[in-house]
């Protein structure tokens, strides 16, 4: 076929190219198709979910060379909380023992991180008598949750709130007993749990 200048058209298909992007796209339409039909047909699609790994802490762990697996778990809650807030992950904490708290608890950043016992069990945070401190202190952004554990003042008498909660911290508390704290003040003995601002 010739233009009015007389020059022959052609015509260039790239077929290869073509082809390509018609298979790709038949392609994408089938797996489409077959991913409605088996999740209709309730079929479980197979769908990789990665879990995060728990780290362990026992009155028999060791902070130096433990790596917090339940077999090398770490001894001290508040190392590993240095590290979290450091890290900026999200972790659960599984108590395999009750753990003594001889300095305050402090969590702070975005990232969630629950406490618990080991399946099963219920492990106590115990108060160190030589420590007055307030127990737990929650900054602001701290998202924790603390789930089957007991928080146990050991009847220390101390002058501040046993937990401190700021503003913008989200704290949630499941199936946790609170006993044994007592706040002394100038007319006597009061119990104080917490205080949130």
């Amino acid at each position: 076929m010739n233009d009015e200048k007389g020059w022959k058209k052609i015509e260039v298909i790239s077929k290869p190219l073509f082809l390509w992007k018609r298979s790709l796209m038949l392609l994408l339409s089938l797996m489409l198709v077959i991913s409605s039909a088996l999740t209709v047909m309730g079929a479980p699609l197979n769908v990789q979910v990665l879990e995060e790994n728990p780290v362990y802490v026992s009155l028999s762990g060791d902070d130096t060379i433990s790596d917090g697996t339940e077999a090398n778990p770490f001894q001290t809650i508040g190392k590993v909380i240095e590290s979290i807030n450091a890290s900026g992950s999200s972790e659960t904490l599984v108590l395999l023992s009750d753990i003594t708290i001889s300095g305050t608890l402090m969590f702070s950043g975005g990232q969630p991180i629950t406490i618990t016992s080991k399946e099963g069990q219920t492990w106590s945070l115990i108060r160190n008598e030589a420590f007055a401190g307030r127990l737990i202190n929650f900054t602001s952004n701290s998202k924790v949750t603390l789930k089957n554990i007991t928080i146990d003042g050991k009847s220390v008498k101390v002058s501040d709130s046993i937990i401190h909660i700021d503003g913008g911290s989200k704290v949630d508390l499941e199936d946790v007993s609170i006993q044994n704290h007592y706040k002394e003040n100038r007319l006597g003995l009061t119990l104080s749990l917490f205080f949130c601002r």
